[in-house]
């Protein structure tokens, strides 16, 4: 995975090198905030962040998440259709 992050050409190299990325230092940049990334967006204070995850194990009704919300969120997730193999990092 590395070398093929170091590949500017390579799927890997293009997705974690995006644009708005060209150091560590930019996780810091606004405009890199501000993009939504799943699994990667959690910025905040480590004190609300706690707080959320605690709301949503006591059912999640202080953030005003529905029931309904909650038990999609808890279900099994769906296989993608055209297989695991993750195309960015070559793993499944």
């Amino acid at each position: 995975m590395v070398v093929a992050m170091m590949n500017s050409h390579s799927l890997t190299g293009r997705v974690l090198a995006g644009p708005l990325m060209r150091s560590a230092g930019d996780f810091g940049n606004p405009a890199f905030r501000g993009v939504e990334m799943p699994g990667t967006g959690g910025i905040g204070q480590s004190r609300a962040i706690a707080r959320a995850y605690s709301a949503l194990a006591m059912g999640g009704s202080e953030l005003g998440i529905l029931p309904r919300t909650m038990h999609a969120l808890m279900a099994r997730s769906v296989p993608p259709t055209r297989g695991e193999r993750d195309l960015v990092l070559g793993c499944t």
